[in-house]
């Protein structure tokens, strides 16, 4: 961590023994969803159910998170409760993985091509937010996890508890029953929407994936205009300004032997004196 990481309380600073769970609970997770997909698809491959399609719920939740999620997998005919266990699953195990990266080696791994872009981004945004979840809490933590904005995932939602100081089992309930409880909102508010005009509910999932492409586009511009920014200062610092007009003629440039001389070109007299007095 950095000097800039003195704010964070870590009062909640979770245990290696806790830090080792988690992982693991990101194996079990990965590798049970995994097999459970791949299942799915050899069952259902020739039939007109759509679970021989799951990866299209995999690259939606990619490109616009749990809202496209919801979309998609709506459109396509999915099962509401299989749509919410595989969109939770999705976040849970992103969180499991980067969640003891984050915690472990955030300077180390920082400098990585994907995962360190990932985690730079996670820890500002989290840095954002926390003084506005700070006066409330975990409930806070929770609310602001269920939200539909910008960055208000379980990944970020987990870095601000640790923040905060709360404890990692309270952090990561509420931090996954505030995911649950939002991808739930998003399948039945899509879900009603489908069934009460079918080309809105399209129109809905055009501007979803419009606004996460938009967004992600516009995270990269900012990012990148933070970099350029960051490596002008350095330079800026070291520039010089130009020498200073005096009475006696131009300042000698710096590290120049030769100091601003008498306007008649004369040494100066003993004691200060000048030749007219």
């Amino acid at each position: 961590m950095t000097n800039s990481d003195d704010a964070v309380k870590n009062q909640g600073e979770p245990s290696p023994g806790t830090l080792r769970f988690i992982r693991g609970a990101g194996h079990v997770s990965l590798v049970g969803t995994l097999v459970l997909f791949i299942v799915l698809g050899i069952v259902y491959q020739d039939t007109e159910a759509p679970y021989a399609e799951v990866w299209h719920l995999i690259l939606a939740h990619f490109a616009g998170g749990r809202a496209l999620n919801a979309a998609v997998g709506i459109q396509k005919g999915f099962n509401s409760y299989f749509l919410l266990f595989q969109s939770c699953m999705q976040d849970f195990i992103i969180m499991f993985y980067l969640y003891p990266l984050f915690i472990t080696g955030y300077r180390q791994v920082s400098r990585l091509p994907f995962v360190g872009h990932v985690l730079k981004d996670v820890r500002r945004l989290a840095l954002r937010h926390k003084d506005k979840i700070a006066p409330y809490g975990a409930i806070g933590l929770m609310v602001f996890v269920i939200f539909p904005f910008w960055s208000t995932g379980p990944l970020v939602g987990v870095v601000v508890g640790y923040m905060l100081g709360i404890s990692t089992a309270v952090t990561f309930t509420m931090v996954m029953l505030g995911d649950i409880i939002a991808v739930a909102a998003w399948i039945w508010a899509y879900d009603r929407v489908k069934d009460y005009n079918h080309t809105l509910a399209l129109l809905i999932l055009v501007i979803i994936f419009a606004i996460a492409v938009g967004g992600t586009f516009y995270a990269r511009v900012l990012s990148r205009k933070r970099k350029r920014a960051g490596a002008a200062a350095p330079e800026n610092s070291t520039e010089t300004s130009p020498p200073a007009k005096t009475d006696d003629g131009p300042a000698a440039a710096p590290g120049s032997k030769d100091g601003p001389k008498n306007s008649e070109n004369e040494a100066p007299l003993p004691g200060g004196a000048t030749k007219d007095s």
